[in-house]
């Protein structure tokens, strides 16, 4: 049974009848099957890297219908299937979006919530002048808007493994936190021995890597177009 009330509506989520581990099964599989199609290679998985089946997502981006409910599409559409509590989101979301409930949010397109030591909003489209002040009493410490501006602070803070991370509103980050931090933690291990070694990262966002490699390496040049990233 899946967990989620509106799974199947919600175009969200698409194997919640499935269990977990055999959704892993499936996906390697897809993988496999696409490098053999596509590549012309077969190729052998190393073990999976998994974790929770819920509460894991650290950000989610919520659409807003015109009339003002919050939520997700609906499977190949463009209607909104509103979103009171999402099982896939940690539960620091879904208390904004419990907090949110009532509000009004006619104007807003989007609204991208994430959580770390902290819960920022990024606002996309008109939002009503006391958006902030109604986000801040859901709990939120930042909201960040379009252009750039912001009101409180307007980044989060995760643990990379014993190292600061933070981000902004407008920038990308791995949103399966828990996953991240083994996949940085396997990535190193294979970089080893980095003791003197010079490291080029590309395409190095806000630095998931380049980060936790400058530890090791003599020098990381993290190479990155987008601003907010930086």
């Amino acid at each position: 049974e899946p967990l989620c009330n509106i799974f199947g509506v919600c175009g969200g989520c698409h194997l919640q009848f499935i269990e977990y581990q055999k959704q892993v099964m499936m996906k390697e599989e897809i993988l496999c099957d696409t490098m053999r199609r596509i590549a012309s290679m077969n190729v052998e998985l190393l073990p999976s890297v998994t974790g929770r089946e819920f509460g894991y997502r650290q950000r989610g981006q919520f659409k807003v219908s015109h009339k003002g409910d919050l939520g997700f599409y609906r499977g190949g559409t463009r209607d909104v299937v509103p979103v009171e509590h999402c099982p896939v989101m940690a539960d620091e979301i879904n208390d904004v979006l419990k907090g949110l409930k009532r509000s009004d949010l006619r104007g807003v397109k989007e609204l991208h919530i994430t959580s770390g030591d902290s819960k920022t909003v990024l606002i996309k489209g008109r939002a009503a002048e006391d958006l902030s002040e109604r986000l801040f009493d859901a709990g939120v410490s930042g909201t960040a808007f379009e252009n750039r501006e912001s009101v409180g602070k307007d980044y989060v803070t995760l643990d990379l493994n014993g190292l600061k991370y933070s981000i902004t509103p407008w920038s990308f980050f791995q949103s399966n936190w828990a996953l991240n931090t083994k996949m940085v933690d396997d990535v190193i291990n294979r970089l080893m021995p980095l003791d003197g070694k010079r490291v080029l990262d590309l395409y190095a966002g806000a630095g998931n890597f380049s980060i936790p490699v400058s530890v090791l390496a003599k020098e990381v040049v993290a190479v990155e177009e987008n601003n907010d990233a930086v």
